[in-house]
């Protein structure tokens, strides 16, 4: 990549090195999935104060940053180098902090400074959600995901059953269990994320609650209170008429992983189901549907 503001590779041939990307919040996918398909074994995303969005990723030296495509970061550097994996990896690890949704906290397993009311006994209080990653890597820090804990923890109360549609690392179906719902399905067609999303589960106690699987939407077992779908706009065309499908009477589809531009996509692909509630942060939608004759909408 020929760009003033991408650092050149230094000579760390056979090491890894350690590079941060900062992009607009329109193409932070677009990076994370350049990561991703470069060898990155972890990312860690997070919002500057300027509504920027900062990738940080481990690298092999070879590849470094040297085949990132032209105008696809505002600026690109290479923050830390080492001959030693594993030094690395704990390099990238210190980028990782608690992430606080609503009533959900999400901390990496290695981190020892809790916040003082970081564990309640009480799941209406709050609880703490540990998470370690494996590739496919979510840990609340991207806004999609906080706003869909944000949901989980506004929407959940106690015995409700809900459905993680392309679960990933599972963390929303986790919490979901953790602040008491009674059953739980997280799908996901990505056999890496089925196994992120059992560890996580088994990790944070509630393996029972938690039902994985890559079964065909087809093939899962209705009706549900809640539905959640963190999922892209093709998909959610794809799949919506099945999803609004597996919605019980009176129950709620919170979807987010789109921009205001694909809003009415997303409201024909639901229908007949209607927004209840929306949310914007940083460009990204969440959108809340109910049924239009439920009374109680917009609660």
């Amino acid at each position: 990549m020929d760009d003033s503001g991408v650092d050149a590779v230094s000579d760390t041939a056979g090491g890894t090195v350690m590079v941060e990307l900062v992009t607009h919040p329109e193409n932070s996918d677009l990076v994370s999935d350049w990561l991703w398909g470069a060898g990155a074994s972890a990312v860690v995303e997070s919002i500057r104060s300027d509504g920027s969005v900062e990738l940080t990723a481990d690298l092999s030296a070879e590849m470094g940053l040297q085949d990132l495509p032209d105008g696809l970061a505002i600026s690109a550097r290479i923050v830390a180098t080492s001959a030693d994996d594993r030094a690395l990896g704990q390099t990238w690890r210190d980028f990782v902090e608690p992430v606080r949704c609503g009533r959900i906290l999400v901390v990496p397993t290695w981190r020892a400074d809790l916040p003082a009311d970081a564990d309640s006994p009480d799941p209406l209080r709050g609880v703490t959600l540990y998470m370690e990653p494996g590739e496919a890597f979510g840990a609340g820090t991207h806004v999609t995901t906080r706003l869909c804990l944000e949901a989980v923890s506004d929407l959940v109360g106690g015995a409700e059953s809900l459905l993680d549609f392309g679960c990933g690392t599972g963390i929303l179906g986790v919490g979901a269990a953790m602040l008491g719902a009674s059953r739980v399905v997280a799908l996901d067609i990505d056999p890496e994320a089925v196994r992120v999303t059992r560890d996580l589960a088994a990790l944070n106690g509630v393996s029972e609650v938690v039902a994985v699987t890559d079964d065909p939407l087809t093939r899962i077992s209705g009706p549900f209170d809640l539905v959640f779908a963190n999922v892209l706009i093709g998909v959610i065309e794809e799949f919506g008429p099945s999803l609004v499908e597996l919605l019980a009477p009176g129950g709620r589809l919170v979807m987010s992983g789109v921009i205001e531009s694909q809003r009415e996509r997303v409201t024909a692909a639901l229908a007949p189901l209607v927004i209840d509630n929306d949310v914007e942060v940083d460009g990204w939608l969440r959108l809340t549907f109910g049924d239009p004759s439920d009374a109680a909408r917009g609660d």
